[in-house]
């Protein structure tokens, strides 16, 4: 079935973040974490990662879960979205093709990102937006709902094992970028490509 539209995830994806994400966790734990265990949890809320990597709970999970995001934010100015994806984005829809972003980030630090260039998407759904994370489903399906178009007929955009899972499970095709993982933990997508640049060759 043809694509009509094309939803990003945006970490890893749209932005190089999860470098700064992952010192951000160092900090809001007070020591150093292993990068792999939040590069296999991306798509995850921060309060899920945090439960799983550190083992917290309660008020002390809350905590941390502010520190981290208190540590993000004066960091994310360091981010900034990738030319190509941009690139991308403008050839999608010169062909006609609908663009949207669904991403487990709040709708600030979209704006600190993007700010007028948000107005390129036809549809966003940040944190506020979707109660489950991935790999629910739902973000996907939400943004679909706000294209207009049908699951089958969306194609995402993802670079994370659970973001995959995400998009298949809302019956959408997926291409997996290697951008911050190898090939192998993303064989669930229907295409693994390793770069940016080779999206508009497979929709």
């Amino acid at each position: 079935m043809a694509t009509k539209a094309v939803i990003f995830d945006n970490d890893g994806v749209l932005i190089d973040s999860l470098g700064v994400h992952w010192l951000a966790y160092c900090e809001a734990l007070g020591k150093g974490i292993d990068k792999m265990d939040i590069l296999l949890r991306e798509g995850m809320t921060v309060e899920g990662i945090i439960k799983e990597v550190a083992g917290l709970s309660g008020d002390e999970l809350k905590k941390a879960a502010r520190r981290k995001r208190d540590a993000f934010s004066k960091l994310r100015k360091q981010v900034k979205p990738s030319q190509n994806a941009l690139a991308v984005i403008k050839e999608l829809k010169g062909r006609g093709i609908k663009v949207a972003m669904a991403t487990g980030t709040i709708m600030e630090n979209v704006d600190a990102w993007f700010g007028e260039g948000k107005k390129m998407f036809d549809a966003i759904v940040a944190a506020e937006d979707s109660p489950k994370a991935k790999p629910s489903p739902e973000p996907y399906l939400l943004a679909a709902r706000k294209l207009g178009v049908p699951p089958a007929e969306c194609t995402v955009v993802e670079n994370s094992p659970l973001g995959v899972r995400a998009a298949k499970a809302a019956g959408m095709r997926c291409i997996a970028i290697t951008s911050t993982l190898p090939a192998n933990y993303l064989k669930e997508a229907d295409v693994v490509i390793g770069r940016m640049g080779d999206v508009v060759e497979w929709i």
